[in-house]
């Protein structure tokens, strides 16, 4: 079943743009990190739970088909593992061959223990990380698309319009910036 997963996931992001020799040996290691961190884990509840890697899949194939840039899309696939795994560290991930700059997207994105999710919200958002940001802008939307409970939904859509609305900022900005070419 992984081995399914992990080439459906290839295949989405080739059908759109055409990843490397390397992109897809990246997602690969990082596809077979997120399975492995996350074993055991299942993502929703009752009879529709899934996986939990597979909803790592789901937020890397948003992020692919939205044009995001690699490091993002694999960022996506580990987006969890340093919050569900207390055995998994960034220096783990460092150790693990994953770069700096996907690390650093995944320490952001990460819920600290005892933080608040309207703390960790501002974090995200207060750090300008865009790719940061329109990762768990696309991990939100993820979670709105399976069936969060009427709390849960109001709290995702809340916090979706306000990275949203950052995003979008912070990338005009970077738009209307003069180029130095």
């Amino acid at each position: 079943m992984h081995e399914q997963i992990l080439r459906e996931l290839i295949s989405l992001v080739s059908g759109s743009r055409t990843p490397s020799i390397a992109d897809k040996a990246a997602l690969q290691k990082a596809y077979a990190f997120a399975v492995a961190a996350h074993a055991g884990q299942k993502y929703g509840k009752g009879k529709n739970a899934k996986l939990y890697h597979e909803h790592c899949t789901d937020v890397s194939s948003h992020l692919w088909a939205c044009g995001a840039p690699h490091k993002v899309v694999v960022a996506g696939l580990l987006h969890d593992v340093l919050e569900d795994n207390l055995n998994i560290t960034p220096e783990l991930l460092a150790e693990a061959g994953f770069p700096e700059e996907v690390i650093a997207i995944v320490q952001t994105v990460t819920r600290n223990p005892g933080e608040s999710y309207d703390a960790y919200i501002d974090r995200i958002a207060d750090s300008r990380n865009v790719c940061a940001i329109g990762l768990k802008l696309v991990d939100l939307t993820v979670n709105l698309d399976n069936n969060p409970t009427a709390k849960q939904k109001a709290k995702y859509s809340k916090h979706a319009e306000r990275l949203a609305k950052l995003c979008l900022e912070l990338t005009s900005k970077d738009e209307a910036a003069p180029s130095h070419n």
